[in-house]
């Protein structure tokens, strides 16, 4: 999934942008900033993976955030400004691309094509795998996730009670000697007495896969995937760092040779 922060002082010119984004599937918007002050906390807060970013704001402007925040990791950044002056400034900080308001549609579609290609490039050159994009482009029976129910929760029990969760807000699932410990996206901690087996069989067919013999996760919430040798680590959007099992490893890496299939067969 691409993180993208949106940062314009015009709220209707960040929910132009939204709407752009909205149909995109492997692009998440994880935040919004009306100036250039509240952006460079939150670059250093969300950690996005892409800004799009107006120059003219009050306080601190475009080009002075991109120069304050050459300490903090550089997100790809694409300008989005109603002046074509600014152009070559951008470029001289590494914007990577440039894109006049109002926002051509078309326009805009080549610069996410590019935007792409860079993360996909970049990923391959430090052993990373997108996940989320690894399924949705192939995935091997059994491993693949079925179609989704009717209902998005499932019941959990826990305690003397059920409890019915929405499966969107489940991110990972760890078990931890009798117990299962469901991390929700809310940093909430829920206990249960159900075996790890049990919830694999309810979570399997809505886009959860069991990568370790005590670990089960939310593909949605997979930041990134770190090939180490022979085996996998998962950095989830909450920080975490989980790794695959030896049984379980080879799920995941028949998910990595289906895709490189896939993908080498497109390309020829």
């Amino acid at each position: 999934m691409i993180r993208v922060l949106i940062v314009d002082d015009e709220p209707a010119a960040r929910q132009g942008i939204r709407s752009l984004l909205a149909s995109e599937q492997d692009i998440q918007v994880v935040g919004e900033s009306g100036d250039g002050h509240d952006a460079l906390e939150k670059l250093e807060t969300l950690q996005p993976d892409v800004m799009f970013l107006d120059i003219q704001m009050p306080g601190l402007n475009g080009m002075e955030l991109l120069q304050k925040g050459m300490e903090t990791r550089r997100p790809y950044t694409i300008i989005v400004s109603a002046y074509e002056n600014y152009s070559l400034q951008a470029f001289d900080v590494n914007a990577r691309d440039y894109l006049l308001k109002p926002i051509d549609v078309n326009r805009f579609k080549k610069a996410l094509l590019r935007l792409r290609n860079h993360i996909n490039t970049q990923l391959r050159a430090g052993g990373m795998v997108d996940l989320g994009d690894l399924l949705k482009r192939a995935a091997p029976d059994p491993v693949k996730p079925a179609a989704p129910a009717a209902s998005d929760r499932v019941p959990v029990k826990v305690g003397r009670r059920v409890r019915f969760l929405s499966l969107k807000h489940i991110r990972y699932v760890i078990a931890d000697g009798n117990y299962v410990n469901m991390h929700m996206t809310s940093g909430e901690v829920i206990h249960t007495s159900e075996r790890i087996s049990q919830m694999e069989t309810k979570l399997f067919p809505h886009h959860f896969i069991r990568t370790h013999r005590s670990i089960i996760i939310n593909i949605d919430e997979v930041r990134e995937v770190y090939i180490m040798g022979s085996c996998y680590e998962f950095l989830m959007t909450d920080g975490k760092r989980l790794a695959s099992g030896v049984t379980y490893k080879k799920n995941v890496q028949s998910l990595l040779t289906a895709w490189k299939k896939s993908k080498d067969g497109r390309a020829g």
